[in-house]
């Protein structure tokens, strides 16, 4: 799957940017979700939407969202979406320890599947509970 040529990557993955205002694009959580995924079951969605804690705000337009739910919206689109390559730049910025912990835990449910997950950030903690190798560039 990873030996493509750079069309074929490009095309197959998907960049998470730290400033999740210019990702988001639809009037509704539930909209933005479906935007990238090729989920067509409401009850998949709906249990993946709980599983993220935003199934009781899923009818909110995204923008009226705190940053820490913004966050993980643009997370789960990433994580739904199709794509085999996602790369996250400080995927826990806005969140708090209790939130960097439901998305470490749907991260490493969706690693599973065949994606290879790249995460660039500073949360150790966040980084040593999902990745299953570190490279720390404090040295280089």
């Amino acid at each position: 799957m990873f030996c493509l040529n750079i069309k074929s990557r490009l095309n197959e993955s998907l960049l998470i940017m730290q400033e999740v205002n210019y990702q988001l694009f639809t009037d509704s959580v539930k909209d933005e979700i479906v935007l990238t995924s090729n989920i067509k079951d409401d009850y998949v969605l709906d249990t993946w939407l709980k599983d993220m804690e935003l199934k009781n705000i899923s009818d909110r337009n995204p923008h009226t969202l705190s940053g820490g739910q913004k966050q993980r919206v643009i997370i789960l689109s990433a994580l739904l979406s199709d794509k085999k390559i996602l790369f996250f730049d400080e995927p826990t910025s806005g969140l708090d320890y209790r939130n960097m912990k439901i998305v470490a835990k749907n991260i490493k449910k969706v690693k599973e599947e065949d994606k290879l997950i790249l995460i660039i950030s500073h949360d150790v903690e966040f980084l040593e509970s999902v990745c299953d190798k570190v490279i720390d560039f404090t040295y280089l």
